[in-house]
C-alpha cells in the first residue's frame, strides 16, 4: 500500500513488485476551513525536515537572490526539525535576520503558519507524497513545488512547478507570486478545489479494499496448497 502513483512506479522498478500487487492509497486532506480569499500572507513558508533531499540549500540560495533583487520580501519560515545532513546555508549570517528556523511545529501552530503564509515553497529533490502541499492547498495557500516525485501528482494544475536544480527558476517562481496578487488568488482557489479530491473516507475505503484483497489472495493460496 503506497500513497502515490509515483511511489507505486518506484516499487515496480526497484523491487520488481508486480503492479497488480500494489494499492495506491493517497492520504486525505485535513479538515481545515480555507482562509478568506483576500488573505495575502505575511511570510514564505517551508514545511519539512531540514535536509539535503528537501533541497534546503538551494531554497535558501534562491531566497537570498530574491531579497537581493527587490525590497519588501517577506521572511522565510522553516518549520521542521534538523535532519542529519550539513546545510552550510543555514549558517549564513546574511540570512539570519530574514530566515527563521522554527524547529518541529505541532499541528495547531502549523495551521496558523499556513493561515498567514504568502506561499508554501517545497523544492524537494524527491517526495513520496508531499503532505505539506496538500495542507497548504486546503488552507488556500498557493504552492511552489518541485516538478519531480509525486508533487505534480498532488498539486495538479494548482501548483507552480519548478526544476529543483534551477536556482534562478525557483527565485523567479517566488517573485512571480509576490508580484501578482491575482495569480495568487487564482492558484489559491484552484488549490482548494484540488485538495478536495483527497478525502480520508476514500483513503479508508481504499485501504480496507486492499486488506480484503490480500485476505482473498492468501485464502486462495492456502486452498490451493491444501488441494495439492
Amino acid at each position: 500500500v503506497v500513497s502515490s502513483e509515483t511511489t507505486a512506479a518506484t516499487l515496480t522498478k526497484r523491487l520488481n513488485v508486480r503492479p497488480e500487487r500494489i494499492t495506491v492509497c493517497p492520504v486525505g486532506a485535513p479538515h481545515w476551513t480555507p482562509r478568506p480569499g483576500t488573505a495575502q500572507g505575511e511570510h514564505v513558508l517551508f514545511v519539512g525536515t531540514l535536509g539535503v533531499r528537501k533541497n534546503i540549500g538551494r531554497l535558501l540560495r534562491a531566497y537570498a537572490a530574491l531579497r537581493a533583487e527587490r525590497e519588501g520580501v517577506p521572511p522565510l519560515l522553516l518549520a521542521g526539525g534538523q535532519g542529519p545532513d550539513s546545510i552550510p546555508e543555514l549558517d549564513d549570517p546574511a540570512l539570519c535576520a530574514s530566515v527563521l528556523q522554527l524547529g518541529y511545529v505541532e499541528a495547531p501552530r502549523l495551521k496558523t503558519l499556513y493561515e498567514s503564509a504568502a506561499m508554501l515553497v517545497l523544492p524537494s529533490l524527491d517526495e513520496g507524497f508531499g503532505i505539506p502541499v496538500l495542507e497548504a492547498m486546503t488552507m488556500g495557500v498557493p504552492v511552489v513545488v518541485s516538478d519531480r516525485g509525486s508533487m505534480p501528482e498532488v498539486a495538479g494544475q494548482a501548483g507552480v512547478l519548478v526544476d529543483p536544480d534551477d536556482t534562478s527558476a525557483l527565485t523567479a517562481a517566488m517573485a512571480g507570486l509576490l508580484d501578482d496578487p491575482d495569480r495568487r488568488t487564482r492558484l489559491a482557489e484552484a488549490g482548494i478545489v484540488q485538495a478536495r479530491l483527497f478525502r480520508w473516507a476514500t483513503s479508508a475505503a481504499t485501504l480496507l479494499d486492499a486488506y480484503h484483497a490480500a485476505y482473498r489472495r492468501r485464502h486462495g493460496e492456502e486452498l490451493g496448497a491444501d488441494r495439492g
